[in-house]
């Protein structure tokens, strides 16, 4: 292997370890004594670091970077959050019970949780085909295994655990109404997935960090924890605020989210929250893409832009490939910039048509 490819897997590999622990580049840079641009071209592959740079990074990791076809390097560490719940059994069970696919705007994150649902309540789906995975999905869906809601900045515990709601049913007529507490999404698939214990049941947040996550979970973040939840050595029940019942977590109940990290990072979302899901990055894939019928090398322009992007703002906010999928001509792809591309590094950087410019 020669020494660019080895560049390139041990900045992989650095990259991999930096984000796992939620850590941005400023952070390893104070930690080894560098500018967080030299961190950026390790990552990228353009430098290898120093014998004492090195050192310092393995002593960070706690694993070694020295990184060559036969040795393990990075093998002891992983992306899935100290506490992110994970059964052992047989297939399904080895899947985690919390997780958070995270990624820029376009990588296709909301796409991508139809496949994995289907993963969890069937067992591997990677070998179908998108048409089968989304009619399966469907399936599922009407069975109600399957719950799908979108988390934004009005969306409160009322609608996710339980609320208050008029009700004029038990009353005389003409007596006006009464409070009764209404189930929200989470209890509804909860009392499904008890009565099935032996299937995989699915909630999916698309955009969980655009709500107050405290807020909306309220007392529940603590029965996310596998440890916690039914039938677990110390499952626990909370009661409920309006209905005054006890309340717990099936073990067969699977949370997945989905974050666009340009709303916000990682590093903002609540701790409590972060300690109890394993976090899954969707990243640009310019591999995903072709030249156009007329010789535009759509990869190439992926990598580009997101360089530049990755320079000036950090990784959270890059472009996803999703937009240029399918993109067959100019006048395609032209469409796609002016409408989509161009309008979000605007966004990214406040209106400073100097970095749009330099980006572009």
């Amino acid at each position: 292997m020669n020494n660019r490819k080895k560049n390139r897997k041990m900045g992989k590999l650095l990259e991999q370890l930096r984000t796992s622990r939620k850590w941005r580049r400023e952070d390893v840079a104070e930690r080894v004594g560098v500018q967080p641009g030299t961190v950026f071209l390790w990552e990228r592959g353009g430098r290898r670091p120093r014998e004492g740079n090195r050192t310092e990074l393995e002593k960070i990791f706690g694993t070694a970077l020295d990184y060559d076809d036969t040795n393990n390097a990075g093998k002891k560490d992983s992306v899935v959050s100290d506490n992110a719940d994970v059964i052992g059994g047989d297939d399904n069970d080895t899947l985690p019970r919390n997780t958070i696919l995270y990624g820029p705007p376009g990588t296709g994150k909301t796409y991508a949780t139809a496949r994995r649902c289907v993963h969890i309540c069937d067992g591997d789906a990677t070998e179908r085909s998108e048409k089968v995975v989304r009619n399966r999905y469907k399936e599922l869906v009407a069975e109600e295994r399957i719950e799908f809601v979108t988390f934004h900045q009005s969306y409160g515990y009322e609608e996710f655990v339980e609320g208050l709601r008029p009700d004029n049913k038990g009353g005389k007529a003409g007596a006006g109404f009464q409070l009764t507490p209404e189930d929200g999404v989470l209890k509804r698939i909860a009392k499904h997935a008890r009565k099935l214990p032996s299937k995989p049941f699915v909630l999916v947040i698309d955009e969980i960090n655009r709500a107050n996550v405290s807020k909306v979970m309220g007392e529940l973040i603590t029965l996310l924890e596998e440890d916690k939840r039914e039938g677990a050595d110390h499952a626990i029940e909370v009661m409920l605020p309006y209905s005054r019942k006890p309340f717990s977590l099936p073990k067969n109940l699977h949370i997945l989210g989905t974050m666009n990290t340009a709303d916000r990072s990682i590093a903002l979302l609540d701790t409590a929250l972060r300690r109890r899901f394993m976090f899954e990055e969707l990243a640009p894939d310019p591999g995903k893409l072709e030249k156009t019928d007329d010789g535009i090398d759509l990869p190439e322009v992926l990598r580009a832009i997101n360089t530049r992007l990755e320079w000036f703002r950090g990784r959270d906010h890059l472009v996803g490939h999703a937009w240029f999928m399918g993109k067959r001509s100019r006048e395609a792809v032209d469409r796609v910039m002016r409408n989509k591309i161009i309008p979000l590094i605007v966004e990214y950087f406040y209106d400073d048509w100097t970095k749009v410019q330099a980006v572009l």
